[in-house]
């Protein structure tokens, strides 16, 4: 997709995607920020103009065909129990393996499903923002540590193709994938701009598509049996 399309163009794309005959099987993810670009547009002047917009998109997510999203920094704007509640749609698909609330609402850290002939373990990292933790938010957990966890945990659970929602910015999503292995498939919310091809580091093939939803990024996967590694 070319230049800035917005909700309503990447529901039309996935409609004619999911149309097209003998279509394979697809899983559309986000890497977060979904409500907010950034946390510096949010003033007290405009907070309820900030706050309107923020549930409209929530409520639009129901027809992106987005299925998991990671939580992102500037989704927390407006603090951790407003962007619950404003992703409401998404409900367990919402995922930060790494954010504690400070409340009993517990954000799920991982998923697991079968699509394609693989059963796909994801999980999602959240960065903190540089203001400090967002309101709500009693700890968010070391990246590194929580992969690592996540990455045990899913691999004793049987999943073959391990795919993280990375929100911790280009250079921390490639510090942590330089230490944690296991990682098949990373993907950046927090980069600059769209990676024209995917980058190998260790164990994972990591992907970025362009800020703000602009454009809509594809990465095929397959499974070499023959010997016995994705490509």
């Amino acid at each position: 997709m070319k230049g800035l399309g917005g909700l309503a163009r990447q529901v039309s794309f996935m409609r004619r995607l999911k149309a097209t005959p003998k279509a394979p099987p697809i899983l559309r993810v986000s890497a977060g920020d979904l409500l907010f670009g950034h946390p510096a547009v949010i003033s007290n002047s405009h907070r309820e103009y900030w706050a309107q917009r923020a549930r409209l998109i929530g409520r639009m997510l129901q027809s992106c065909a987005i299925e998991y999203s990671a939580l992102g920094d500037a989704d927390m704007t407006m603090g951790v129990d407003f962007a619950l509640s404003a992703l409401a749609p998404l409900r367990e698909r919402l995922l930060s393996s790494n954010v504690k609330p400070a409340s009993n609402k517990a954000i799920v850290p991982k998923a697991i499903f079968a699509r394609g002939g693989f059963k796909v373990g994801l999980f999602a990292l959240t960065r903190q923002p540089t203001n400090g933790l967002p309101k709500g938010v009693e700890a968010i957990k070391d990246p590194v540590i929580t992969a690592k966890e996540m990455v045990t945990s899913l691999k004793n659970e049987g999943c073959n193709l391990i795919i993280l929602l990375a929100h911790l910015g280009a250079h921390k999503d490639q510090l942590l994938l330089r230490q944690v292995a296991g990682i098949d498939v990373a993907i950046c919310g927090c980069c600059p701009g769209p990676l024209e091809k995917p980058r190998k580091i260790n164990d994972a093939t990591y992907f970025s598509a362009m800020f703000g939803g602009g454009q809509l990024g594809r990465i095929d996967i397959f499974e070499r049996k023959d010997e016995g590694r994705l490509e």
